[in-house]
């Protein structure tokens, strides 16, 4: 199984997702608001309370990710990626057993730029960093 690894060292072990034929990490487009978004869909095995503390906007976060021998028995050895740049908060789903399937998404190109002109606009008003 893989793990979800947050920058101040917290960690979720993925399980599988409710629909056994579907993995418990997948990326994905959807329709939302008009816009094709890209999303990551990860199921852990958590509380809700647990989760939704770790999973907000702009949160930073890898997938560990184990490696297999040629048997396919889980080393000790792993990989981390990062996915943070699934930083914008979407959809927490408790099913009730243990299982908790959270929606992240990367922000649009427009939703960058607005970030990046408040943060500018806030530094030629304030001469902080915002």
């Amino acid at each position: 199984m893989n793990k979800i690894i947050f920058s101040d060292g917290v960690e979720f072990l993925t399980v599988s997702y409710p629909i056994e034929t579907e993995p418990p990490i997948i990326t994905k487009q959807i329709l939302f608001d008009g816009i094709n978004r890209d999303y990551i869909r990860i199921t852990v095995e958590s509380t809700y309370a647990e989760v939704s503390v770790k999973f907000i906007n702009n949160a930073i976060y890898s997938i560990r990710q184990f490696d297999i021998d040629s048997n396919c028995n889980e080393l000790e050895t792993f990989t981390d990626y990062d996915w943070s740049e699934y930083s914008v908060t979407g959809d927490i789903i408790d099913h009730r057993d243990g299982r908790i399937t959270v929606y992240m998404r990367k922000p649009t190109q427009i939703e960058l730029l607005e970030t990046e002109n408040a943060a500018l606009l806030f530094e030629n008003l304030t001469g902080q960093t915002y």
